[in-house]
């Protein structure tokens, strides 16, 4: 697939000021492109090189840029300089500047988005000596056989703005439109049962509800799976090989975050009980909260954000070898600085500066971490997402053995307000946050 399609559609989106309009040419483009190619096109929408929690985009400084911008056009770095401090963005500056380019290449061809894809991530991954020259170079062929949108975009990649405004929502949306049919030929009684709904209706207004009401269902159906697997160049690739039946592919997999949960506040002791009944309290721990990969000999750590932050955790990654027996796990849990001495939690702000990229082992011996883990989602192969909590917690208990660094957060089962209103104090007097509970994600404190 020639790249100038792509880029085309990329500058269609941003002329246009409406979501829906924007939603509809994503709905276009992913349509037309073939299912090989179609996770690099989800890809670049969003100025990057994979799904965002691997981290792969570029982020180039200007000046290289300028630099590979004058090399495949004879313009002089003085004049780039010049058009960028006028125009800002240097994207519109090689448009504009592809448009009267002083040299031409006896090698230049038609761009393939597979030539741009795997020039880009040669870039991205490329280090050591000579890595300047051979970015230069990598950069500058592209630039040699662009045209301007073609120009535009590969530099806002490169940057890391693209400025499309292309949002992982609107990515869903757009895939909706295109599988909507087939959620009707695949669900033809739950098709029947939103229609039977809207009888009432006029003919017109009927359709037109039903066919927003089918997107919406096919629309979750997307997203479900989307949050147990956050890529939505792999969910695109599986839908356009297969359809629908293409997301039963998409499961939960170790390396691969999982996306969190918010929790409902409630405000006493009787609203928790008179909601739930009967029920797991738990300590709710103010730390780093960390969705945890355990597969094989391998651990990757993940942020609520879903940024990889395995580095920042040198501890956290030797407990969990050392202490969770499954070969493979995806757990969850709270790491916080703890006083040895006196066994009281360290406020946020003391936990906070583990946060670094720099110094991070000395900082470890400084101020080591525990992780207190509350949720377990897979235990080797076996998903426990759909299992009620109390088996999921059971699960945890069974692959978890003694150690220094993880543990599991401190519950209580109870019916009583009164005992909630204890253990709440209790935890609030170690110096932690409140208390929460994981199967109904309720906070208290």
């Amino acid at each position: 697939m020639l790249f100038r399609v792509i880029a085309d559609y990329f500058d269609q989106i941003e002329k246009v000021g409406s979501r829906i309009e924007m939603t509809k040419i994503v709905s276009k483009m992913l349509e037309e492109t073939p299912a090989k190619e179609i996770d690099k096109v989800v890809y670049l929408s969003q100025g990057l090189l994979g799904p965002s929690y691997e981290g792969k985009d570029i982020g180039i400084g200007e000046k290289l840029l300028m630099e590979s911008i004058s090399k495949a056009t004879g313009y002089s770095r003085k004049d780039i300089e010049k058009k960028f401090k006028e125009k800002g963005d240097l994207g519109i500056v090689i448009e504009e500047i592809i448009l009267t380019k002083k040299q031409t290449s006896l090698f230049s061809s038609a761009l393939e988005l597979e030539k741009v894809f795997l020039n880009l991530e040669k870039v991205s991954t490329t280090q050591g000596k000579g890595s300047q020259e051979v970015r230069l170079r990598l950069l500058a062929e592209l630039f040699n056989s662009s045209s301007p949108a073609e120009g535009k975009f590969i530099a806002r990649v490169s940057l890391g703005s693209m400025r499309l405004g292309i949002g992982d929502p609107t990515i869903m949306d757009a895939l909706a439109i295109n599988y909507s049919k087939d959620f009707v030929q695949k669900n033809k009684k739950k098709a029947k049962e939103i229609e039977s709904k809207l009888k009432e209706k006029k003919e017109e207004k009927r359709k037109k509800e039903f066919d927003l009401r089918i997107k919406q269902v096919t629309r979750e159906l997307i997203e479900r799976h989307y949050n147990i697997n956050p890529d939505l160049g792999k969910i695109a690739q599986a839908l356009k090989q297969k359809g629908l039946e293409g997301l039963k592919e998409i499961k939960i997999s170790p390396n691969t975050p999982i996306r969190p949960t918010l929790a409902e506040r409630l405000n006493s002791s009787a609203e928790i009980i008179e909601k739930l009944g009967k029920c797991i309290v738990e300590a709710k721990y103010d730390g780093f909260r960390l969705q945890i990969h355990k597969n094989l000999d391998t651990v990757k750590i993940f942020s609520r954000q879903n940024e990889n932050v395995t580095h920042m955790f040198p501890e956290i990654i030797e407990g969990i070898k050392k202490q969770v027996k499954a070969k493979k796990a995806i757990v969850e849990g709270e790491a916080l600085a703890v006083n040895e001495i006196t066994q009281e939690y360290f406020p946020f702000q003391i936990t906070i500066q583990r946060k670094r990229k720099y110094d991070i082992s000395e900082k470890a011996k400084e101020l080591p971490l525990k992780v207190f883990l509350f949720d377990v989602m897979l235990v080797d192969n076996e998903s426990m997402l759909e299992k009620p909590f109390l088996e999921r917690r059971d699960k945890l208990k069974q692959i978890l053995t003694p150690g220094n660094i993880v543990e599991l957060t401190e519950t209580i089962t109870t019916d009583n307000p009164k005992e909630v209103d204890e253990f709440f104090e209790k935890c609030v007097e170690k110096g932690l946050e409140g208390i929460t509970n994981c199967d109904t994600s309720f906070a208290f404190g």
